[in-house]
């Protein structure tokens, strides 16, 4: 390459690498205590995927692999969707890379702030304002509200959707070649996150802009061409997805065996499959809460009022809880809006149709919409939490805002921009001036119970009064941002001031407010081993640990193994005296559960808690696709208004649990509170131990058959589970000839979560009921080396028929399709290696 060539490349590079610099230096500024003091965000979820995890990653600390199943959580389950496949692919290393380079809090919103820019420039826009779309679409307070809540995945794959988007937009309008390479390594990036909901939402506007984009090009006489990059665009959606090909093929396989597949049980629900409804609107939004993404607190906010010298939290929307308002900044969405009403370019009505869309289903109170989509629409049942359809939203904001600044600042012809912009401006005006006389300044399905305190002492009122303040103060500040940069843009358009100094001020405006609105969301920092050893032992877990761990074998120089295997993965010695003493007292759990097999049971709030899972084997746990039937299990056998305590306690030895935590009510506390606004619960030091739990195995005298999934749980309450076992037809010709035996023992001689060994003794041919939860796939038996079915028993229950004599039984646990797994994500990852390097290579020769 010639020297000229090469400075004037660099010409043109310099302007985007100035404004990558300075994307990564707001996302540094924004999340600074990671790099002043290396610590990490507080999150709440990934100190719940840290308890989901902890089994599965001590074994990997020193085994060096992960187990595929882990017994901590729900009695057992695949851990696919907890710690994924651990499959190394090209996306994986990519995301590796940038890992290395920056914390993953700085990393995930450097990404969504560069993956937007990419989206500007694939619309066109200069460097300037790439940025201000790029640094505005990465603030919007979803990514910041959802980081720091811990959904780091579903962030990840929110961040790399622009230049997906963009991707698709340039192939179409400018490079074919380059805009697929783009769209293909942004997609790639994209389901490596693993977050199928979003990309779900995602294939929505991609869809609606390739549509419009074909229709555009059919109405010029390009159709010919159009179809050639529509085909294009497909090798590269294709080639994209081959490196994931092995993961999600794994998560559609265990999907259909969890909450989100096919009902087992008769069921009163319409739909045969997916998630219930109301379990999927109860994170939706009230019908005007969706302005937040334009006036923050249009619905209240996270942050306290004060009423009587006591603060209570100001949110008055539907959701059952808000940490802060979906805000996609003031400015970005009346540009988009004024777009729509003004903008020139078709893409305004994709953007249109699935703004308004993805608005009607973020509700709450369901529409016919709503209910047509939960019906009919494929795949739309399977996700709960509809407002997060919003990030096509987001995604048409950012769109909108490039397309409208690039059309206002090469027009002169002002008036029609003034127009959209003064009927934002009106509608804003009536928002103050008749704020009661348009929304409801309470919550309509949300129990509000503020509302109702306030109603019990008279001061009802004054809370009204209070909330319309707060709606004020808010539209008020929209109102001034709006009209701001109406007269900055208008300026620019009559050329009362250059172009280059009304992107400035805009620049300030856009990322300064949406920046400030942020920060009132505060969030907690803590240190690295804060962050990765989130939760310590209660006394009772410490009485757990002491009383199994004396005289268990190997016990002492196992923890040894786990405390090196910890500081080795901190990346230093611990000298600090509690960080110590909690590192050892972690590592004696890890080395107790690897040597014993039991299991507790926390009441106190076990169907939505990790923290237990951390430190033992749990009945409960926290995952949001538990397996189906052990669901069934819970609905049925631990509700309180179908089982009896006797019965639970029942339930709980055939599961081998071994210790209850429950809620104890500190009387004298509670007193001292007077009895209303705090009920103190004090901490358990010696946890309830269940009388004989069943162990991890025994054998039963008697087999009952049943026809029926419904009769085979429902059946559970009126059998004594250490003598007899329901099994259904489907296993008869398995269990035909098992009978009685008094004599019969077994003994588990090793624990694994991915298997147990067990050393059994019968005279006669006889059933042997683990308490290890049955799934249908991966699983194998052998009895002296020869394979042996299992079977299910009691719903959810492993179960083998053992034969007379004394037997060693090995259970191993292998997910369908692992063994070719690696082979299909190296090789898919070669392959969009190979398109990567051909889209680019022709991408860059039209140039």
């Amino acid at each position: 390459m010639q020297t000229s060539d090469f400075q004037t490349r660099f010409k043109k590079l310099f302007p985007h690498l100035i404004a990558i610099v300075a994307l990564y230096a707001v996302a540094a500024i924004f999340y600074w205590p990671a790099i002043s003091d290396g610590d990490r965000l507080a999150l709440g979820d990934t100190a719940n995927y840290i308890g989901m995890s902890h089994e599965t990653l001590s074994y990997a600390d020193i085994d060096g692999e992960r187990p595929a199943w882990t017994n901590s959580m729900f009695g057992g389950m695949p851990t696919v969707q907890i710690t994924g496949t651990g499959i190394m692919t090209l996306p994986k290393y990519i995301w590796a890379f940038f890992r290395l380079l920056m914390s993953p809090e700085i990393m995930t919103l450097f990404l969504a702030m560069l993956s937007a820019y990419i989206l500007a420039i694939c619309l066109k826009a200069k460097p300037l304002l790439a940025f201000i779309v790029g640094a505005t679409f990465g603030l919007s307070s979803l990514n910041i509200l959802y980081m720091a809540a811990g959904h780091a995945t579903k962030v990840r794959a929110i961040a790399i959707m622009p230049a997906v988007l963009g991707g698709v937009i340039m192939a179409y309008r400018q490079n074919r070649w380059l805009g697929a390479g783009i769209a293909a390594l942004a997609l790639a990036l994209h389901l490596d996150s693993n977050h199928l909901q979003m990309t779900y939402y995602l294939m929505y506007i991609v869809g609606a802009v390739g549509i419009t984009e074909l229709i555009v090009a059919f109405r010029k006489g390009s159709a010919r061409k159009a179809l050639i990059t529509s085909a294009v665009l497909v090798g590269a959606a294709f080639a994209a997805v081959l490196p994931s090909i092995p993961n999600l093929t794994i998560t559609k396989n265990y999907s259909s065996y969890t909450t989100r597949g096919k009902a087992i049980l008769p069921t009163d629900n319409s739909q045969e499959a997916g998630l219930d409804k109301d379990y999927i609107l109860d994170y939706s939004m009230a019908k005007g809460e969706w302005l937040s993404m334009m006036i923050p607190n249009i619905k209240g906010g996270s942050e306290p009022i004060e009423i009587y010298q006591q603060e209570v939290n100001s949110y008055w929307g539907e959701q059952s809880s808000s940490a802060g308002a979906i805000y996609f900044g003031a400015i970005a969405f009346a540009l988009m809006l004024v777009f729509f009403f003004v903008g020139k370019d078709p893409l305004r009505w994709p953007l249109l149709l699935v703004t308004i869309l993805a608005i009607m289903l973020s509700w709450r109170d369901a529409t016919g919409l709503t209910d047509f989509f939960l019906e009919y629409v494929p795949l739309f049942n399977k996700f709960r939490d509809t407002k997060m359809m919003l990030v096509v939203v987001q995604l048409s904001v950012a769109i909108g805002a490039t397309l409208a600044i690039r059309e206002i600042l090469n027009t002169k012809n002002w008036k029609p921009w003034a127009i959209a912009f003064g009927g934002i401006l009106f509608l804003l005006i009536l928002f103050i001036a008749f704020p009661t006389q348009i929304f409801d300044f309470n919550s309509s399905i949300r129990n509000d119970s503020l509302l109702d305190t306030a109603r019990a002492n008279n001061i009802e009122n004054l809370v009204r009064t209070l909330r319309v303040e707060v709606f004020r103060k808010d539209v008020l500040r929209t109102l001034l941002l709006v009209l701001s940069v109406s007269l900055v843009l208008i300026a620019s358009m009559k050329t009362m001031i250059k172009r280059e100094v009304a992107l400035v001020i805009l620049c300030v405006l856009m990322v300064g407010e949406i920046y400030n609105v942020d920060k009132r969301y505060k969030s907690s920092w803590i240190s690295e081993f804060e962050a990765e050893f989130p939760f310590e032992p209660t006394k009772a877990e410490l009485n757990i640990l002491n009383v199994e761990s004396q005289n268990l074998e190997g016990f002492t120089e196992l923890k040894a193994q786990h405390m090196d295997a910890i500081e080795e993965g901190l990346g230093f010695k611990l000298t600090r005296r509690k960080q110590k003493e909690l590192a050892e007292y972690i590592a004696g759990f890890r080395s107790l559960n690897a040597l014993s097999n039991f299991r507790v049971f926390d009441s106190r709030n076990p169907y939505n808690d990790s923290r237990t899972s951390f430190f033992n084997k749990s009945i409960g746990g926290y995952h949001g696709a538990k397996l189906r039937r052990y669901q069934d299990f819970i609905n049925y056998m631990f509700n309180p208004n179908l089982s009896t305590q006797s019965q639970i306690l029942e339930v709980l030895r055939m599961l081998n649990t071994k210790y209850i935590f429950k809620t104890e009510l500190d009387k004298e506390m509670y007193r001292k509170s007077n009895g209303k606004l705090i009920k103190y619960v004090s901490e358990q030091e010696v946890p309830y131990e269940v009388n004989n739990p069943l162990g991890p195995a025994w054998f039963v005298d008697e087999i009952k058959l049943v026809d029926s999934d419904l009769k085979e749980l429902d059946g559970i309450r009126a059998i004594n589970p250490a003598t007899t076992a329901l099994v259904h037809s489907e296993f008869e010709s398995a269990v035909s000839n098992a009978t009685a035996d008094s004599t019969a023992s077994v003994v588990m001689t090793q624990y694994h979560p991915e298997g147990c060994t067990y050393s059994t003794s019968s005279s006669k041919e006889a059933l042997l009921v683990l308490s290890e939860i049955w799934y249908p796939e991966g699983w194998s038996a052998t009895i002296d080396g020869e394979p042996a079915e299992i079977i299910r028993a009691n719903y959810i229950l492993r179960a083998l028929v053992v034969p007379a004599g004394e037997h060693e039984i090995s259970f191993s646990y292998e997910p369908q399709g692992v063994a070719t797994a690696g082979i299909l994500g190296n090789v898919g990852s070669l392959l969009l290696l190979l398109f990567l390097g051909l889209s680019f290579y022709k991408g860059a020769s039209r140039d």
